[in-house]
């Protein structure tokens, strides 16, 4: 893997480019770099990975034609605002997406993104030594199994092929741009909770082995979802799998 000339300018995020063609996932590459000291402002792309995965660590499905990447920076907010990071990262991604595709993508608690409610993007965030990794994938171009029934893909909804380049040029200097705004001292949280598909619904929210059910009010200042339970008592969720049920 190494560094490599890139087509946007940005100051605060994606300053190095480094591309990678088969990789486990790009965020152990990140470690790597971590590992070697050479992290700062780092953006590695991969075209396919091998082991690449979600939230929970789950598999993510890798196949060439779609996009897999891992933002590296170093989190300058306290750890009450971290979730910032993956707001304006959502954020970012969301707009992309609009762009791209001329469709509304919408957000699902608490880091995936959606067309009409099937899945098309999800993030990744780790904390590494003094370092955040957001990784970053998106079903583009590339055929999706039948075994995905809730996912989706830019090319299957827009109709047409998208351009993988163009598409990470006008989300790097996305996240940059909120990223400046974010140190100018700008919070996401109420434009990042104004898409997400969870507020006002039935949901059901597994947290370890407790199981929160109820209808979604709000999210706090944090990011966290505030779920009130059919007792009435109000539930604030930090982490955990939502999944939308019926009233």
């Amino acid at each position: 893997m190494r560094v490599t000339t890139h087509a946007w300018r940005t100051q605060h995020v994606a300053t190095r480019l480094y591309r990678v063609d088969t990789t486990t996932s790009t965020q152990h590459e990140a470690r790597r770099l971590i590992e070697a000291g050479d992290a700062d402002g780092a953006l590695i792309v991969a075209a396919t990975q091998t082991s690449g995965r979600g939230r929970f660590a789950r598999a993510w499905h890798s196949p060439r034609g779609n996009l897999y990447v891992s933002i590296v920076i170093r989190p300058t907010l306290p750890p009450s605002e971290s979730q910032q990071y993956n707001m304006l990262t959502a954020l970012a991604m969301s707009d992309v997406i609009r762009a791209a595709s001329q469709l509304a993508a919408q957000l699902k608690w608490p880091n995936d993104v959606l067309i009409h409610e099937r899945k098309v993007a999800g993030i990744l965030s780790e904390i590494v030594d003094d370092y955040l990794l957001i990784g970053i994938g998106v079903n583009v171009n590339a055929t999706l199994p039948e075994s995905l029934p809730h996912a989706t893909s830019l090319r299957a909804e827009a109709g047409h092929l998208i351009s993988l380049d163009e598409l990470l040029k006008v989300f790097v200097e996305r996240v940059d741009k909120y990223y400046a705004q974010l140190l100018d001292g700008v919070r996401f949280t109420q434009a990042w909770s104004e898409r997400l598909v969870t507020l006002g619904k039935s949901v059901r929210v597994q947290m370890g082995d407790d199981v929160i059910e109820g209808i979604v009010e709000n999210v706090d200042e944090s990011g966290a979802l505030l779920v009130r339970r059919g007792d009435g008592a109000l539930v604030v969720c930090r982490a955990g799998e939502v999944t939308l049920t019926r009233a």
